[in-house]
């Protein structure tokens, strides 16, 4: 997500392909902007580059909206039973921006951003950690 020009929201990237845990780190799913079930990945990754089988997307729908005052976001997680959900937006150094979670306490700290390879950077991950009965609808806002 850019705003007036400037990166605000971002995946983590990639500074490196030695196969070391700070790469299994950045090839989860919690370092991208998306929603984790469980504390599972959203696909089985192996080796430097493989991916294997994907968890089940039809149990997870994101949508988004771009209003007046910035973005909003709905995910809508579907299935049965309680699940522990982890919701979380990865972003730059100084980025200025407004984080909302409908009915959930955000918690932020710090985080690996790649600038490039062989380059990382401080930013930060705001996170909405939460259990839930699914079905469940979380809506949020990036201002």
């Amino acid at each position: 997500m850019w705003r007036n020009g400037t990166k605000v929201v971002t995946d983590t990237g990639t500074d490196r392909y030695v196969i070391d845990a700070e790469r299994r780190r950045q090839r989860g799913t919690a370092a991208h902007n998306t929603v984790m079930i469980d504390g599972r990945d959203s696909s089985e990754v192996w080796a430097g580059h493989r991916v294997g089988r994907r968890f089940d997307f039809s149990t997870h729908r994101r949508t988004f909206s771009l209003t007046e005052t910035g973005l909003e976001g709905v995910d809508e997680l579907f299935g049965s039973g309680r699940h522990h959900v982890e919701l979380r937006w990865h972003l730059m150094s100084g980025a200025e921006v407004e984080i909302a979670c409908e009915g959930h306490e955000l918690r932020e700290e710090p985080c690996a951003i790649c600038l490039e390879f062989g380059r990382q950077e401080t930013g930060r991950v705001v996170s909405a950690v939460f259990d839930a009965e699914f079905p469940v609808r979380v809506k949020w806002q990036v201002k």
